[in-house]
Parts: structure tokens; C-alpha cells; sequence
């Protein structure tokens, strides 16, 4: 069961976010602060997918690593937690 949401948006950590329910929102949190974003749109979604595809090529032709879709979080510290719609995950940092 997830936490309830707080009524302030302001000191938050990465770990009180992943506590949230799975309801399709976005949670991310930059400084302590929590940004709720809705699903993304149809065509959102049709452009992050021709993106994927043209970056994709590109990251195996030069062994980059690999590209990833959102959910993944990425999180650089306690207090800041991203979602990115695509990420790629550089080939020396997979071990």
C-alpha cells in the first residue's frame, strides 16, 4: 500500500515518491519538491516512438550502451528523483 499523498509539494525525498501508489501519474522530484504529471498523450507517445527508433540505430551502430523507455527512474540524490521518457544506459556503466 502506497503513502498518501502530501498536501505541500515541498520536502520530498526519492524514496517517499517511489511510496506513492502506481496510479499512471509521473512522480519525480527536483530539490524536494514533487511534480505530478498525467500519462502521456497518443502523440506523445507516437513521436517519443519514432524518436526511439532513430536513436536507437544510432546507440548499437557506435556500441554506446543501451535505450531504455520510461518507467525507469533515475534517481541523483534523495531529494531529486527523474523519470525520463527515453534514456540511454552508456555500455561501461552495465556491469
Amino acid at each position: 500500500m502506497g503513502m498518501p499523498v502530501q498536501d505541500v509539494s515541498t520536502g520530498w525525498t526519492a524514496e517517499m515518491a517511489r511510496g506513492l501508489p502506481e496510479d499512471g501519474k509521473r512522480y519525480e522530484v527536483l530539490d524536494g519538491e514533487l511534480f505530478v504529471t498525467p500519462s502521456p498523450t497518443w502523440d506523445h507517445q507516437t513521436v517519443l516512438a519514432l524518436l526511439h527508433r532513430s536513436l536507437e540505430s544510432y546507440v548499437r551502430l557506435h556500441e554506446l550502451g543501451w535505450l531504455r523507455w520510461s518507467p525507469a527512474d533515475i534517481e541523483f540524490s534523495p531529494t531529486r528523483l527523474v523519470q525520463p521518457d527515453l534514456l540511454v544506459v552508456p555500455a561501461r556503466a552495465e556491469g
